[in-house]
């Protein structure tokens, strides 16, 4: 039973605290080594009101929000409220007051939901109109917030930004992307980062809506370097995993690529510009950046493909040229029995939670089959 549960384990980082990774494995929530509730995590945000007061919000499978607050007087994590939501959660990210969460679903809505109360949208008939911050006519892929704006993206190549919270005032909308957008990101003052299936890094003026600068991925000698020995021939553009915005650098910001064993820095940004991409460090062949984040205290989080642990490095450099990252294995991801028999038993559930979701699936298919037979017979 060690070595089947040793097979199924798998390690996805979510978000990250200084020192405190916020991960799961078998679908089981850590933060460092403590194991939390919520099972079959799928997104994550966190925040520091204050000195030592973290908190933390977390999407699961099951269209649930689950938020924490961990104190100096309570060094465990308190749940500080639940919100149901109707459709899948797609990103979850904390404003800069600290005193909500914002969330987007796969139907393109986008929720501001209180943190000092729980909240069910689907048996509240008035909840998703009140809740609703702004909607998208398609999947909303990726949201970013300042104490002012929000830029939410979505899989019809645009980026829309809004007044926050007064998001029915929009300010812009970001049109150059010819495919969908898997990431936007808000750096200084009022830049805008963002990534896109068509390969490209685009650098904006959010307020405006114009493009500062443009990288096409595929011509960029670091990365084809890197994706020299990727096996998969089908993927014809370089797809940007996501952005990790360096607190410590305010010039560079980290990225990973779709099926890349390699860990990528963009600088310029300063300068409003887009200068060098530069590769930091190889995991080697077959061992792909799943996520990456990091923190304030210049630590990078990753977790990677066939590693049971979460990788951690430091980089104070003001300049990422000439850089090689070494990174080191947090140990405390995989120890403990108690948290590999969680471990397996979020294995479980989220095989029950899939079996269930085949089952409806089977049953609205006979159904419309019945239907459609009786229809020709008729």
């Amino acid at each position: 039973m060690a070595g089947k549960s040793a097979d199924v384990a798998t390690i996805q980082l979510l978000a990250a605290f200084p020192r405190e990774p916020v991960f799961t494995r078998n679908r089981s929530l850590f933060v460092g080594d403590q194991l939390l509730p919520p099972v079959n995590a799928v997104a994550a945000a966190v925040a520091s009101p204050g000195k030592q007061h973290h908190l933390l919000a977390v999407a699961t499978l099951q269209k649930e929000l689950v938020v924490f607050r961990r104190t100096p007087q309570h060094q465990q994590w308190h749940l500080l409220c639940t919100h149901t939501l109707p459709k899948r959660i797609t990103s979850v990210s904390i404003d800069a007051s600290f005193t909500h969460v914002v969330v987007s679903d796969a139907v393109g809505d986008v929720y501001r939901l209180p943190l000092a109360q729980s909240v069910n949208m689907k048996s509240e008939d008035d909840a998703q109109e009140q809740y609703r911050l702004l909607g998208h006519f398609s999947t909303v892929t990726s949201v970013s917030l300042t104490s002012n704006y929000v830029a939410t993206t979505d899989r019809d190549n645009k980026i829309r930004v809004s007044r926050y919270p007064l998001s029915y005032v929009i300010e812009s909308f970001c049109l150059s992307h010819t495919q969908f957008i898997s990431s936007v990101q808000y750096i200084e003052r009022d830049l805008l980062l963002s990534a896109s299936g068509d390969g490209t890094i685009r650098l904006w003026h959010a307020l405006k809506g114009t493009q500062l600068d443009c990288v096409h991925l595929s011509q960029c000698d670091a990365i084809t370097r890197a994706l020299s020995d990727r096996t998969d021939t089908k993927v014809t553009q370089p797809l940007l995993v996501k952005f990790a915005y360096h607190g410590a650098n305010s010039d560079i910001a980290l990225f990973a690529l779709h099926k890349c064993d390699a860990l990528f820095a963009v600088s310029g940004l300063q300068q409003a510009r887009l200068n060098q991409i530069t590769m930091l460090c190889k995991f080697g062949h077959q061992r792909h950046i799943s996520a990456l984040s990091t923190c304030e205290d210049a630590r990078i989080y990753v977790s990677v493909q066939g590693e049971e642990c979460i990788m951690h490095s430091e980089f104070k450099s003001h300049s990422a040229n000439g850089q090689h990252l070494q990174f080191g294995k947090i140990a405390a991801a995989t120890s403990g029995a108690v948290r590999e028999g969680q471990g397996v038993e979020g294995a479980r559930e989220l095989l029950h939670f899939e079996w269930i979701a085949r089952q409806r699936k089977k049953q609205m298919v006979s159904n419309w089959k019945g239907k459609k037979r009786r229809h020709v017979e008729i």
